[in-house]
């Protein structure tokens, strides 16, 4: 899937390759769980949910994105 970011431009997740696919994912999880430090861009693409905090929910925002059940990121209320 294609995303933009909103409050990024089209620089996307963890990786910053342009582009969100699985690698994000991973990534994404690492951070939660700690095993791993962004820096302040990547921390930003990775509130995915705009609640000013990167946790699990987070994640989950992404894996719906990648299977497709949401569109666009960041998430939509």
């Amino acid at each position: 899937p294609e995303a933009h970011i909103l409050h990024t431009g089209p620089e996307i997740w963890r990786d910053l390759d342009g582009k969100v696919d699985l690698i994000d994912g991973v990534l994404l999880q690492k951070l939660v769980a700690d095993q791993m430090q962004g820096n302040a861009q990547q921390l930003k693409n990775a509130d995915t949910n705009y609640d000013q905090a990167v946790d699990g929910n987070d994640a989950l925002v992404l894996l719906r994105f990648l299977t497709h059940l949401i569109d666009t990121l960041p998430e939509k209320a």
